[in-house]
């Protein structure tokens, strides 16, 4: 059972690090500098950790070794993590619930897959103030993004500076933040690639009422968050350098939670965290 420190809970989320075989040095110093700063008190790897269609060929020696990379930053430091899934993870050529099993092996790991939730590795943690269950709203945090993102936006013309352009559903449409919603230091560089049909996941977060913020990643390129109909809905951008990003706006999400039920978030970049020299070239 975790447990608040003095007045306050830390989450870091680290979105989208989609490593290989051969894990990028300026991934790991995105991760160790940002624990180093926060000193967060759960990580949450929210989908997207490895992918790899003929890189892993479902080795999982060599996928073991992967996340065993990619995890020992909390290890070292013995931060509780857990992990959700994201679209990228099983084309490795292990399933979910195989990679699930691997995670199980390591220290530190707190993450189950309650058998009464669907899906692989979707849980609740339940965080204690002292020696009692502290019933703090509901924080989720999931791979891909609910449908009401869009309310964060505005749709504008394509000569519009900045405006990206939609794709699937929103095809021929181009969108800019709404500044007066989001953050102000919030960037979308790529439209956000929604579910598309709306399963009403958002809605029923409203019905149940304790839920204050929904956290996700799978654009890389996207940092903003606002509130839509009181709940807070935020982007982390990826933290990946083996895969696209933003360049060195690669970073993680900070969530704090306090006692009296309030919250903050805001993330945290490579070029302020580690500076702007990367040990391999900038690519994608």
């Amino acid at each position: 059972m975790l447990s608040f420190k003095n007045d306050t809970f830390k989450i870091l989320q680290i979105a989208d690090t989609q490593e290989g075989k051969k894990i990028s040095p300026d991934t790991l110093d995105l991760i160790n500098s940002a624990l180093d700063r926060v000193e967060p008190d759960l990580v949450v790897y929210s989908g997207d950790q490895i992918w790899g269609k003929t890189t892993f060929k479902g080795n999982r020696d060599a996928i073991k070794n992967s996340l065993d990379i990619l995890t020992k930053p909390c290890r070292n430091r013995k931060i509780p993590f857990t992990i959700c899934f994201g679209n990228h993870d099983r084309q490795v050529g292990l399933s979910n619930e195989e990679q699930f099993e691997i995670y199980k092996e390591f220290d530190c790991f707190v993450g189950e897959s309650e058998k009464d939730i669907d899906g692989c590795a979707n849980h609740i943690i339940e965080i204690k103030d002292g020696d009692e269950l502290k019933f703090f709203p509901s924080i989720v945090i999931q791979h891909i993004p609910v449908c009401e993102i869009f309310e964060l936006l505005n749709e504008v013309k394509k000569s519009t500076k900045g405006a990206v352009r939609g794709f699937r559903t929103h095809a021929n449409r181009f969108y800019v933040l709404n500044k007066d919603k989001v953050n102000a230091n919030g960037f979308m560089k790529e439209s956000p690639a929604d579910p598309q049909i709306n399963s009403g996941e958002f809605d029923a977060f409203k019905e149940k009422g304790e839920v204050l913020g929904v956290y996700f990643g799978h654009d890389h390129n996207n940092s903003f968050n606002g509130k839509v109909d009181g709940i807070d809905l935020g982007y982390t951008q990826g933290a990946g350098f083996h895969v696209y990003g933003p360049g060195k706006d690669r970073g993680v999400r900070v969530i704090e939670l306090n006692k009296d039920s309030t919250f903050k978030t805001y993330d945290l970049r490579f070029r302020d965290l580690v500076g702007k020299k990367v040990k391999e070239p900038l690519k994608y």
